[in-house]
């Protein structure tokens, strides 16, 4: 490597100053690049903002999907009487509403799964040529934002959700903000297309 001091390189690839002329510096950028990592770029840290925003949107809807396992949970306490020899299975009506609720948690779940598994762009020089990745990253952070947005809205409905409603099979005010979590989710996947 070169004559110069290794702590003041490392700082210089971490600031946003000039970098010294020095070989090792090249040779570590080289280095940093081929695996993916470029310290200074801007596109690099929207790359890191999209995995965390979905990261944490996923987060929301599996609290969401573990509030509705605890209202299944309290529905059937509440509303499921033991078997008896006269009645040995559940009424047919609460078992509806009980499966209807059990498929609504499935359906958050899996979109909290869709949200996590979503692909960001790699950091390709060539791919970024092509494709203008700076404003794809944008985009992409915009798209974030209307996920997280739903999913917010997934997560105060699901805490607003009462027994009543479940036992009525009032599922809509969760179901509609859902299905725009999904369309966002396709509407994400687009872009990349």
């Amino acid at each position: 490597m070169g004559e110069g001091d290794p702590a003041r390189m490392a700082r210089a690839l971490l600031s946003e100053a000039e970098l010294p002329n020095e070989p090792a510096i090249g040779v570590v950028q080289r280095l940093l690049r081929a695996i993916g990592y470029d310290f200074r770029g801007a596109a690099n840290s929207l790359r890191a903002n999209d995995s965390l925003i979905r990261a944490r949107s996923a987060g929301m809807l599996a609290d969401a999907a573990r509030g509705l396992a605890a209202l299944s949970a309290k529905f059937r306490e509440e509303f499921i009487p033991p078997a008896t020899r006269e009645q040995p299975f559940p009424p047919a009506e609460i078992m509806k509403a009980l499966q209807g609720l059990d498929a609504l948690r499935r359906r958050v779940g899996e979109a909290s799964s869709a949200m996590l598994t979503q692909q960001t762009p790699g950091s390709d020089s060539v791919w970024a040529r092509l494709r203008s990745e700076r404003a794809l990253l944008e985009r992409l952070l915009t798209a974030d934002i209307e996920l997280v947005s739903a999913a917010h809205v997934v997560c105060g409905a699901v805490e607003r959700l009462s027994l009543a409603e479940v036992r009525q099979r009032h599922l809509a005010a969760v179901e509609a903000p859902l299905a725009a979590v999904d369309a966002a989710l396709k509407s994400r996947g687009v872009l990349l297309d």
